[in-house]
């Protein structure tokens, strides 16, 4: 079903307030540059503007016959008379049919166009509703209609013959300007309708689509530019998509929603559209256009503009005929309209509307009165029309859902709905509710009154509180503050703190919460009971580290619960220096019933170590390495003789017989001095050390030295004897025995009277000491005198003597 808007007869766009004008008044000649359109009525009709320029233009309609004298200088009537600004929509009535003339006056220049939509309809018809025209252009992804028809009746005679629709057909239109940014930074327009069409004495109801081009040339629609559900058709007034998605029939009352959404995807402009009739939003078509430059956004848009090919960019919810230009009289009409825009959080009211305008190229007959009695734009036919600017304060939807009934404006419910004027008050009341499980509801919305001035969607929420109590004979502290005795309601989820603090008291006793510090989240009632119980202070010191219940400590400080066990392990510390401290006491299991304070003491042991190379008496007992621990004061009796040994060795203590009195670490090495037994004997008297002795014994210290001094000895008998050693010095290293040997000599006497050979000596008297043994040779030679006359001849002449 086609859908045309109106011919364009001047430009551009936007809607604003209707002025009022006086007709057939005489209107002085403007020596000025004018702008002016021609109209041909063949009935009665409207001449409707629509002002997207920012100037304010004189306005004035004449007959032809009228404009023309007015344009040679005189002053003429008018049949309607004002002025013309920004964002205004004006409806001005045509009485009779004839030529007229549309003038704007003074314009700038004569290049100037106003940027002003100005268009004809014949017959006393137009778009009744809601038209949205505001003076700050509204953006948005979607625009909705909601309608509510409690009685309808429609009627055109000439619906089937000249339209083509049916005769009691009517239609109540969504209408808006999709409005497309281009990757080249060019924008095109396209207008959406939505539609209902009723077939009011058949209660037949359909829904359908249509889009137009906007923009022009650039922005022409084809089967290869648009697909969705529908298809392209062609009409006068251009190319067109459409579709038709439902049918059916309908009961009074009938109401639900129509609904376009616009946005840009993969380079392409998407258009869908709903309809909600008594359900949820159906989106039954769902359009994609490509323009031949990628888009890069795509949103509705309404405001004082106009479009590329001049149109108003106007927002329009309106009833008029069933299609294709077709006007139609509504005999009966009660019905309840709200325009509104999505603003990406809340469906909001769009703003300055008109009951009439430039909206579409069907019509209603002008006896449907507009009024807006409580924010709702309410139509009623028959009835007085007047076109122009609708002032009243908007409507908002309120609506507050509760799963436990709460009063709202004085009425309980669980899901309470309505429209509500600005200004007025949304009173909430609500109690918290007490379960007798210890849980109790409280509102997320308390007892409230607010200035609607929006939509407002309240869900009221249920939090759940629970009963704590909490109970101590001794304070403690809750969230921190200190109580005995707490009892609140406490929100599900949230942390509830128990802080109980130690109380220690004057006689080391301390009393110790069950809970000490604990926080709980809530989440159900809590109930608890604060016990204390009694520990004792056990205080175990000591100089040196000992074993409390398997910890090393040297000050020990527990608090212990009554009848606990303390074990007190100690052990002796042993030091480098030879000193050893030992505990009074090594191991004890104390019962703890009060509390207590110990003391470990420790005494002083000192290492006494004796060694020996040969054994001694310590204390009277024989040892070579004596090790002991003595208390400080004690004695240590250490006794030791010499020792000699069979090969001539005497080992002598340094120390004989010596008492220690121990006040310190003994460490004593008993020195043994080694000294060598030496005997000397001789049969004959010999000097030892310059003494005289022939049996000379003594123990001397090894390095000592022995001098030895020994001479012959002569007898009268010719005999001598000899020491084996003279004079010697022995140094003294080892046991040493020495015999002094004395060998014999003789002495031999050799006399001649004449020399002789005596063991190869010549001599004439020989004395000598021989030993025994030894050979005295005598060799006596002859001699001669006197020329050998005499001769001496020995008695012997060779003789070989051993001496003995």
């Amino acid at each position: 079903m086609s859908w045309p808007r109106p011919s364009l007869a001047l430009a551009l766009l936007l809607l604003s307030i209707a002025l009022a004008a006086d007709a057939q008044t005489a209107v002085q000649p403007c020596y000025c540059n004018i702008s002016y359109v021609n109209f041909t009525f063949t009935s009665p009709g409207y001449i409707v503007l629509a002002s997207a320029d920012p100037h304010t233009f004189n306005l004035a309609i004449f007959t032809a016959q009228n404009y023309d004298l007015w344009w040679a200088g005189k002053a003429e009537p008018a049949v309607y008379r004002g002025s013309v600004g920004y964002g205004d929509v004006i409806a001005a009535p045509i009485a009779e049919p004839g030529n007229y003339t549309a003038v704007l006056y003074p314009i700038p220049n004569l290049q100037y166009d106003p940027q002003i939509y100005i268009t004809g309809y014949n017959g006393t018809a137009l778009p009744i509703g809601v038209v949205s025209f505001p003076r700050s252009p509204i953006a948005a992804g979607a625009v909705r209609g909601y309608f509510h028809i409690s009685a309808i009746r429609a009627y055109n005679p000439n619906g089937e013959r000249r339209y083509g629709v049916p005769n009691s057909g009517a239609g109540l239109q969504l209408n808006a300007v999709v409005a497309v940014e281009l990757a080249d930074g060019r924008r095109q327009y396209y207008w959406a309708q939505d539609v209902v069409g009723l077939i009011t004495d058949r209660n037949e109801l359909s829904v359908w689509d249509n889009i137009w081009n906007d923009s022009g040339g650039p922005g022409a629609l084809s089967g290869y530019a648009i697909a969705g559900n529908g298809q392209v058709y062609s009409s006068s007034g251009g190319w067109y998509y459409g579709y038709t998605a439902f049918s059916g029939t309908y009961a009074l009352p009938t109401g639900g929603y129509l609904v376009m959404r616009a946005y840009a995807a993969g380079g392409s402009v998407h258009v869908d559209f709903g309809y909600a009739l008594g359900g949820g939003v159906v989106w039954y078509d769902r359009v994609t256009i490509t323009p031949y430059v990628p888009a890069v956004n795509a949103h509705f848009e309404v405001g004082a503009l106009l479009t590329g090919d001049g149109h108003p960019m106007d927002a329009s919810l309106v009833f008029a005929g069933y299609g294709n230009s077709e006007w139609t009289n509504f005999t009966d009409l009660r019905a309840e309209l709200a325009l509104e825009y999505w603003n990406g959080s809340a469906w909001l009211p769009l703003p300055n509307d008109y009951d009439a305008g430039p909206a579409t190229g069907e019509a209603a007959f002008a006896d449907v009165n507009v009024t807006v009695p409580n924010g709702r734009f309410v139509l009623t036919a028959p009835g007085p029309f007047t076109p122009g600017l609708l002032v009243y304060l908007p409507q908002y939807p309120v609506r507050v859902v509760s799963p436990i009934p709460v009063l709202v404006n004085g009425v309980a419910a669980t899901n309470y709905t309505a429209w509500l004027t600005g200004g007025s008050a949304l009173e909430v009341r609500d109690r918290a509710v007490v379960l007798g499980n210890r849980t109790m509801l409280v509102p997320t919305v308390g007892n409230e009154t607010i200035v609607v001035d929006s939509p407002i969607n309240i869900t009221v929420g249920w939090l759940r509180y629970y009963l704590v109590e909490v109970a101590s004979p001794l304070p403690v502290y809750i969230n921190g503050e200190g109580t005995t005795s707490y009892r609140a309601w406490v929100r599900s989820g949230e942390s509830l703190s128990i802080v109980a603090y130690d109380r220690v008291l004057d006689n080391g006793t301390r009393l110790v919460p069950s809970a000490a510090n604990y926080t709980y989240v809530v989440n159900g009632p809590i109930d608890v009971a604060v016990s204390w119980h009694p520990e004792y202070l056990v205080e175990v010191y000591s100089a040196l580290p000992i074993a409390v219940n398997g910890v090393m400590a040297t000050n020990y400080t527990a608090w212990v619960r009554p009848g606990s066990q303390i074990v007190i392990e100690t052990r002796s510390y042993v030091f480098n220096n030879g000193t050893m401290l030992v505990p009074n006491a090594t191991s004890e299991t104390l019962r703890v019933i009060s509390p207590s304070a110990l003391s470990v003491s420790w005494s002083p042991r000192y290492l006494v170590s004796i060694r020996s190379a040969l054994p001694v008496y310590v204390n009277g007992v024989p040892t070579r390495n004596y090790t002991a621990w003595a208390t400080p004061g004690s004695s240590v009796r250490v006794e030791a003789h010499s020792y000699v040994l069979d090969n001539g060795t005497m080992f002598t203590p340094g120390v004989g017989n010596e008492t220690f009195v121990v006040d310190g670490p003994v460490n004593f090495t008993m020195d043994w001095r080694p000294e060598y037994l030496v005997r000397i004997l001789s049969p004959l008297p010999i000097a030892v050390n310059g003494e005289e002795t022939t049996n000379y014994t003594a123990w001397l210290e090894p390095g000592s030295s022995v001098r030895v001094e020994a001479h012959s000895y002569i007898y009268g008998n010719g005999t001598m004897f000899v020491p084996g050693v003279a004079n010697v010095s022995l140094v003294v290293d080892a046991s040493t025995a020495l015999a002094v040997s004395w060998s014999p000599r003789y002495l031999v006497s050799v006399v001649a009277a004449m020399p002789i050979y005596v063991n190869g000596t010549l001599a004439r008297s020989y004395a000598a000491w021989a030993a025994p043994g030894s050979i005295l040779s005598i060799q006596a030679p002859a001699y001669g005198e006197l020329g050998g006359l005499v001769v001496y001849r020995p008695n012997a002449t060779d003789l070989a003597l051993t001496v003995g």
